[in-house]
């Protein structure tokens, strides 16, 4: 895998979200803190500004377009050579759903998946919508209570 980001557009694309996360406000230099300010999964953020993967949804990418204030399509754009588009809006802390609480080492974790494992690992599957995941993990959490 190439290291130069001139050569490989995802370490291009690396290098500029974590560049605009941080131009966003200085407190996001720590990725947990805009985490929390977007409501983006840490997890996510953390496999594409690290380049862990690149086999993200169209979907996924929109979320993490708005998540860095950007246009939509402007991740495309940065994979094909151009740059991105600011789209201009502040990142507002109280837009966050009032179902995500920060825990302890991670973030965007909503209550109900609290210390849970498999609630995580199904939260952290972004190429569900959020309802689909929402959906899955509530309908374990019923199934465990009949189990009891």
């Amino acid at each position: 895998m190439p290291t130069d980001s001139a050569d490989d557009p995802w370490r291009r694309l690396s290098h500029l979200l974590v560049e605009r996360r941080v131009h966003l406000g200085s407190e996001y230099d720590d990725r947990k803190k805009f985490c929390a300010a977007t409501g983006l999964n840490y997890k996510l953020v953390q496999d594409i500004e690290k380049v862990r993967r690149r086999n993200f949804a169209p979907p996924t990418l929109a979320k993490i377009e708005k998540g860095y204030r950007w246009r939509p399509g402007s991740i495309r754009d940065v994979l094909a050579g151009g740059e991105p588009t600011p789209d201009g809006s502040p990142i507002d802390i109280a837009a966050r759903p009032a179902d995500i609480e920060l825990q302890p080492g991670h973030t965007g974790y909503p209550r109900w998946v609290g210390d849970d494992p498999f609630l995580r690992h199904i939260w952290d599957f972004d190429d569900a919508p959020e309802a689909e995941r929402r959906f899955a993990g509530h309908a374990v959490l019923l199934l465990r209570s009949v189990a009891e």
